[in-house]
This record gives C-alpha cells, sequence and structure tokens, in this order.
C-alpha cells in the first residue's frame, strides 16, 4: 500500500492555509495507520448503535431506554404487544459486536477495551463490563427477546423484518439507512441511539457512541499513478464531494463539519445529532480491523451460539478469552498495539 503522509500534508482543496490532516476526524489517522505508517484513508464517519423507528417508539409512548435494565423492562412491554423487541443479522453474527463491543468499553472504559484491542492476558475475562454486557445479552436471549428466526436471517432479511415492523431494534451502523431504503416506509423516522448505562460506576457517561472512521480506501504503491491516486482522495475530501457523498449515500465523512447547513435524511441527521451529543465520549476499537477471523468467525460463532440460548455468558466470555490467546501466541499473525 502506498504511505499517504503526502495526502496528509497536502492543502485541502476549500482552504490551501490547512493540510487534509487539519480537516479530517483525528480518528481517521489513528484508524488508518500499521505501525507508523498511514496506508488507509477511512472516508466514511459510521455511527453504531442501535437503530429503531421513532414513529414505532412514538406510537407507543415508549421511551429509547437509558440503561441495560430499562431496555429489559422495555422490551417486556414490547413483546406483550406482540412485536419482538431485537433483531440481528443471525447469518453474520458479528452485526451484535458492533453494539456489544462498544457497550464494554462504555461501561468498562476503554483502558480496559484497548487492553482486549491489545490481546492482552485475561483482558476478557478479568473485566466486570465484559461480565455485565454478555449477561445481558443472555438475559435477552433466555427471555426470548430476540424476533424468532433471526438466526437464519442475513443483514438484508433482519433489516427487513424490522421495516415492516416486526422488531423493535436493531444493532447497525449508519450505512443502513441507504441499504435498507428500498423497503423502508416513508414516515418509519429512522433513528439511532447511543450506548445504555450499565448498573453503576460506568467509566464513560450516558450519551457516549461509538463513532469511528469506515470504508476504506487505499492507494496502490506500485500501481501506475500513486500521486494522481492521491490527487483523487484529496478531492474526495473537499466539503463539496463530501456533500455529495453524504447524499448519495445517507453516510457521513470523515470531513470535519461538511454536512453543516444541510438538510440531512432522517437516519443521517439522527445519527448527525446523537455524533454531536456525545461530544468527546467517542468510542472507536480496532479488535475488527486488525484481527477480523478473530472477531467475525470465532467470536462471531460463540455469539450467534449465545443469542440462541444454547451458550451460557460464562462459556462466551472463557472461550473467548481461550480465542483471543490463540492470536496473541500465533506468530503468523502480524500484531498491533494501541497506546493507553
Amino acid at each position: 500500500l502506498q504511505d499517504l503522509k503526502a495526502l496528509l500534508d497536502a492543502p485541502s482543496l476549500d482552504d490551501p492555509s490547512k493540510k487534509i490532516s487539519d480537516v479530517i476526524h483525528p480518528s481517521t489517522i489513528e484508524k488508518g495507520k500499521h505501525g507508523d505508517t498511514f496506508d488507509v484513508l477511512y472516508y466514511a464517519f459510521t455511527i453504531y448503535g442501535t437503530w429503531y423507528s421513532q414513529k414505532a417508539l412514538a406510537d407507543n409512548g415508549w421511551e429509547y431506554p437509558k440503561s441495560l435494565d430499562d431496555m429489559v423492562k422495555l422490551c417486556g412491554e414490547i413483546k406483550k404487544k406482540g412485536i419482538a423487541p431485537w433483531t440481528y443479522a443471525g447469518k453474520y453474527p458479528y452485526y451484535v459486536h458492533f453494539n456489544l463491543f462498544a457497550q464494554i468499553a462504555k461501561i468498562g472504559g476503554m483502558d480496559g477495551w484497548i487492553a482486549i484491542d491489545n490481546l492482552e492476558p485475561n483482558a476478557w475475562t478479568s473485566n466486570d463490563a465484559v461480565k455485565q454486557v454478555v449477561e445481558h445479552y443472555e438475559e435477552l436471549a433466555a427471555k426470548k427477546y430476540f424476533l424468532q428466526g433471526s438466526q437464519g436471517l442475513t443483514h438484508i432479511q433482519s433489516q427487513t423484518a424490522w421495516n415492516k415492523g416486526k422488531a423493535v431494534f436493531i444493532p447497525n451502523g449508519s450505512w443502513v439507512e441507504n441499504e435498507a431504503a428500498p423497503t423502508t416506509p416513508k414516515d418509519f423516522g429512522m433513528s439511532v441511539g447511543a450506548l445504555f448505562d450499565g448498573s453503576a460506576g460506568d467509566k464513560l457517561p450516558n450519551g457516549t457512541l461509538r463513532a469511528e472512521p469506515s470504508e476504506p480506501y487505499i492507494v496502490s504503491a506500485k500501481g501506475k499513478n500513486p500521486a494522481g491516486g492521491m490527487e483523487l482522495l484529496r478531492i474526495m475530501l473537499s466539503k463539496k464531494h463530501a456533500q455529495n457523498f453524504a447524499t448519495k449515500v445517507k453516510s457521513l465523512t470523515c470531513v470535519v463539519d461538511a454536512t453543516e447547513g444541510m438538510t440531512l435524511s432522517p437516519g443521517l441527521a439522527s445519527a448527525s445529532k446523537a455524533f454531536k451529543d456525545a461530544g468527546d465520549n467517542i468510542i472507536s476499537l480496532q479488535l475488527q480491523e486488525w484481527y477480523p477471523s478473530l472477531t467475525d468467525e470465532k467470536i462471531g460463532g460463540l455469539t450467534g451460539q449465545l443469542l440462541t440460548g444454547e451458550m451460557s455468558a460464562a462459556d462466551w466470555i472463557k472461550k473467548t478469552q481461550a480465542y483471543a490467546d490463540a492470536v496473541a501466541n500465533d506468530d503468523s499473525v502480524k500484531k498491533f498495539k494501541r497506546e493507553k
């Protein structure tokens, strides 16, 4: 991959007195580094969380829950109405990790999560937040708060079931508005909520959000015109093209404040508001980017069993730690490190 330092140092198209590094979200640089080299530009800026229909909540007099306990109580009310509280992409259970992993970081703090990102020994088993969050999902499964058959659904099928009102909540990222557009009712009011509070003593406050760069763009170092590739990215990082992307794809970009003054679609407006409301309380994770076979295949398989009630929270934690240890001890896997 081409080292993109020259892109970061290049003048912004909108204001040549500013470098590209001055106009993009700082986490874009952290996310795109491998070792000391910035070689991947994550162009989109994704808001992860619990997605829901504002209309569904308003019509039933429900409020978005503040805590994990509040969510469990609301799920009971929803189920009494004959609606499933949750659905998820059971064929790709790592979608649930978008929330589950971030919820651990919210309750237990970023130091605890960075230990997980860094594959440190006992990072999963010694973190009380892991136990609290995984037991929450165990409870949701035990009380049958997931739409029946979710374990067999793709991401598209689960989103369609959600759009049709078969379930109230779905874990996802802000690409969902564009992806689910063909089946979304006009008055759906697509919205995203922040992470939930734990039982007590959370390290991060209510309103904390997982929001981070996504959708990677690269330039080939051995291509015919690496400079031209970087110039294309520089053009994409202008406000004009960031706004065009937001309009066409219903997603924020890494260009800071590019959508100011725009009329946004419901989901994008909700995501933008949640991001602003969170302030500095933003969570960014690396485990799924650095070790996707660990998170998506190994841990994903465990999560699938957890959500169908086939695996206990205790076994999930124990086996997840064992899988993480195996990767940590595998010399064939290149390792990366975050600083606390």
